[in-house]
């Protein structure tokens, strides 16, 4: 179907314009502009990722709902109904669309100049992850089940090894090595787990600094968006995704390795602004595990990289064919920057 026939299936102007949003890695994301001036966001979901797409549905519903309860002031639209009522557009073909509201004033970043843009950044999810936190957690469902159990990436990373490109794992050999010789990053995580250190909780799992919106007006972010994997978690996850995606003055496709240095200042202020809101919610045993919390996520994200990139990129979307390689060595850079600043 031609995406203005979906644009149709929503009562919306078929010959509005459709611009691509190239940022996202999993799911085809356009902005659309209608005859009136009147903006969405058309996303096609990718359901080889989010095989059950009406576990999105479900949980966008139950945080719409929930925050606007609790928080009514705070941005969160829900997406565009159908005549149905359903918000999914499900094909037969098996693809899944749904439309959003588009956040006037709005625009992304990806890399930030000072500690305080950094300090905004990771106050924002833990606003959204304190406004969550009356949630009972199992109130959401599953859109990745495993999504950030690193135990399982390593597992698969191994079995990759085994049955992946041949020619591409000989190419990994340094790599794959560094990632052998940090196995107790996941050790670690496992004794967290197993001695419930950590509290199951609603979580964004995607926390990286791309999903903050802020206004073109005042420079100052608005919300958090792409909810898509909130779910049960662990606030590591977030916390280390905004280590990941903010320590660095660089993005993950930078092939200058150089560039990838670890900010310490920035470390301070992501701890800062995301227990600005949180401090009150996580116990003196979570807090205890703040700095391992980039440790895992950087390490994990490496894994995956060069996971797919020795699957012959099955998962994440590439612009050439060692993208994903690149990927992997550049979150390696990172990791071994970190870990030579945090003790």
């Amino acid at each position: 179907m031609h995406l203005h026939h979906i644009l149709e299936a929503y009562h919306l102007p078929p010959h509005s314009t459709i611009e691509p949003i190239t940022h996202g890695l999993i799911n085809a994301t356009y902005k659309v502009t209608t005859p009136t001036q009147a903006m969405y966001v058309l996303q096609k979901l990718n359901t080889n990722v989010f095989t059950k797409p009406n576990h999105i549905a479900h949980n966008l519903a139950a945080i719409s709902n929930h925050l606007q309860h609790a928080y009514t002031q705070y941005p969160i639209a829900p997406p565009l109904a159908l005549p149905s009522g359903k918000c999914m557009l499900t094909l037969t073909n098996g693809s899944c669309y749904r439309i959003l509201p588009y956040i006037p004033h709005s625009t992304t970043h990806h890399i930030l100049t000072t500690p305080h843009q950094a300090y905004e950044v990771a106050a924002q999810y833990g606003k959204y992850a304190y406004m969550l936190s009356t949630m009972p957690a199992r109130a959401l469902r599953y859109t990745i089940p495993q999504f950030h159990n690193i135990k399982l990436r390593y597992t698969q990373l191994r079995q990759a090894i085994r049955s992946g490109n041949p020619q591409r794992i000989a190419q990994c050999h340094q790599a794959l090595q560094y990632l052998h010789s940090q196995a107790h990053i996941v050790s670690m995580y496992h004794t967290a787990i197993q001695g419930k250190q950590l509290i199951l909780r609603p979580t964004h799992h995607d926390a990286k600094l791309g999903n903050v919106l802020f206004s073109t007006t005042t420079s100052k972010p608005i919300c958090v968006i792409d909810l898509d994997t909130t779910m049960p978690g662990y606030y590591i996850s977030d916390v280390g995704d905004l280590m990941r995606s903010c320590l660095s003055a660089s993005t993950e496709d930078e092939l200058n390795l150089q560039q990838v240095t670890m900010r310490k200042p920035y470390y301070q202020a992501i701890q800062d602004g995301y227990l600005q809101h949180m401090q009150q919610v996580l116990t003196p045993t979570e807090l205890a595990l703040f700095s391992y919390a980039g440790r895992y996520i950087i390490y994990m994200q490496a894994m995956r990289f060069i996971t797919d990139y020795i699957l012959n990129d099955v998962y994440y979307n590439t612009r050439y064919t060692m993208h994903n390689y690149d990927r992997a060595i550049n979150q390696i850079q990172l990791l071994q920057a970190y870990n030579q600043v945090i003790d």
